[in-house]
């Protein structure tokens, strides 16, 4: 699954589509969107919600090579472009609206 969102923002709202949908179309996939725990810094803020790759590794990376914000993070390069053309979409839809 692809996003994060805060526990104050339910799934089923507007801006949680919009993201949801973005993410789907780009990667042509059909992901749910699901809440975590973390310690990301939008759960202190009202209506804000954390958003990003929560991609898994692909193979042929070596096995010491980390997950997101562990040693040795690896993303790969195609994962990575995946993510900024999502990033930029999302930011001119969002500043479209």
């Amino acid at each position: 699954v692809y996003e994060s969102l805060a526990r104050s923002i339910h799934e089923d709202t507007e801006l949680v589509n919009l993201l949801t949908g973005i993410v789907n179309e780009e990667l042509g996939s059909n992901l749910e969107p699901y809440a975590m725990g973390g310690g990301t810094h939008a759960r202190w803020i009202p209506g804000a919600l954390g958003f990003g790759p929560g991609r898994r590794l692909d193979e042929g990376f070596p096995p010491d090579a980390g997950s997101g914000h562990e040693a040795n993070e690896a993303v790969s390069i195609q994962h990575l472009k995946q993510a900024i053309k999502i990033y930029v979409r999302a930011i001119l839809e969002l500043d479209a609206r």
